[in-house]
């Protein structure tokens, strides 16, 4: 009897242990993206959810969509999903790492990768930028 109830008592564990790992790993990897800008040649998208903020800058996860497809050299893609940094104490902006997408939406296969921070760009006022940076520092 002891044998049989190991058996039984093993197979339950596993049994945990898997539906433990399915719920963990199977969950969405799908950002909740925000509209912030609608245009005639795509919508510019930020994902609230990933703000992280310090003294004077705000970091955040966002997303270029196309209505074309666009090209780089030789480069195809529809989607560029960046993580970005704000500067609010001087109204600049930088991309820390850029991936340009073959779909929309930031699907399909990444075309190009860049991993390496821009250069700061001071934000012009009255522009989809200037908003972006209101809407973060405030």
């Amino acid at each position: 009897m002891s044998e049989r109830w190991w058996k039984i008592t093993k197979e339950i564990d596993m049994k945990k242990l898997l539906i433990t790992f399915l719920v963990l790993f199977s969950t969405n990897a799908y950002c909740e993206w925000t509209v912030v800008d609608l245009d005639k040649d795509g919508n510019g998208y930020m994902d609230f959810s990933t703000i992280k903020r310090s003294s004077t800058s705000v970091r955040v996860w966002e997303l270029l969509d196309f209505k074309n497809t666009q090209s780089l050299g030789s480069i195809y893609y529809n989607s560029i999903v960046s993580f970005r940094e704000y500067d609010c104490s001087q109204d600049r902006v930088r991309s820390l790492s850029s991936t340009y997408f073959s779909n929309t939406m930031g699907s399909g296969n990444p075309m190009k990768q860049l991993n390496q921070p821009s250069d700061w760009m001071y934000v012009l006022p009255k522009t989809v930028g200037a908003k972006k940076l209101n809407i973060l520092c405030k």
